[in-house]
């Protein structure tokens, strides 16, 4: 994926969503490819629009600190650095914002977090959390759909069922 070695060394963590992908190495430094929106300035109307460009080769993203946790959705990326500032950029968001989570994350998983604590915090407001969620140890998402497992094993489910996608 690399232009000049056609590969990625020291690889601890990769996500993809439809078309993005997202990594990070063991030095805490993250890598994007595929398609990857870029936000700009309209010089004529002076309006900001987000326009889609394509990265056929890996892309070390700079600017971030040294990261510890990497997700992607919907071509949004997520991630963490080591003092568990959230960082999200792409589609639906202009800017790298730096927002600061309150306790230690142990996954993402599409737009929402999984806490040390074993709460679910929503990545738009890490003070809020999914209210009945409590010693999660696993989350997962699908398109419309998350799934989460607790310590006793039980799965939980909420989202879209029009196909049985929450299992009933």
């Amino acid at each position: 994926l690399d232009e000049d070695e056609n590969e990625l060394e020291n690889i601890v963590h990769v996500e993809a969503d439809s078309s993005s992908a997202i990594a990070v190495n063991k030095d805490g430094e993250v890598f994007i490819w595929g398609e990857h929106f870029v936000w700009t300035q309209d010089e004529e109307t002076n309006e900001k629009q987000v326009v889609s460009e394509n990265l056929v080769y890996a892309t070390k993203v700079s600017g971030l600190p040294t990261i510890s946790k990497v997700g992607i959705y919907d071509n949004n990326f997520y991630v963490i650095d080591e003092t568990g500032n959230l960082y999200v950029w792409g589609n639906d968001y202009e800017y790298t914002t730096a927002i600061p989570i309150s306790v230690p994350i142990t996954d993402i998983s599409r737009d929402i977090l999984l806490g040390e604590d074993g709460l679910v915090y929503l990545v738009n407001d890490t003070t809020q959390t999914i209210a009945y969620l409590n010693n999660i140890c696993e989350i997962e998402s699908g398109e419309d759909h998350y799934l989460f497992v607790n310590l006793n094993g039980y799965v939980y489910s909420i989202g879209k069922n029009d196909i049985g996608q929450l299992g009933d």
